[in-house]
């Protein structure tokens, strides 16, 4: 339903952000290959060429939740590489270091 309202609003979109478990989070009990899973499926009903757009920041995203996707299903927005770089480890996904320079809305991609 999300995604019906969202194509109704905006028309089709090829990129969704999607950040569960953003600045924390319990993630006690979840199964987090399956939630990745999950959430990937929905977005691929909406559109079969969606890809998952996602923040690199603190734990996020959590990598059993990610590896178990296609490479290419997934971009990653590395919020806080030139201090705490997270694209190393997110080699099978699109990757944007640096993404943002600051949290004021200067947008640097690299």
């Amino acid at each position: 339903m999300y995604y019906e309202e969202l194509e109704k609003l905006y028309g089709k979109a090829k990129y969704y952000s999607m950040d569960p478990f953003h600045e924390g989070g319990n993630t006690e009990g979840v199964d987090l290959a399956k939630a990745g899973t999950s959430i990937m499926k929905a977005m691929k009903k909406a559109n079969p060429e969606a890809v998952w757009v996602i923040q690199a920041w603190q734990a996020n995203p959590r990598p059993a939740m990610i590896d178990v996707l296609n490479a290419g299903d997934m971009l990653v927005l590395d919020l806080y590489s030139e201090k705490r770089p997270q694209w190393e480890t997110r080699i099978r996904c699109g990757i944007v270091r640096k993404a943002l320079a600051s949290m004021t809305g200067f947008i640097v991609c690299c």
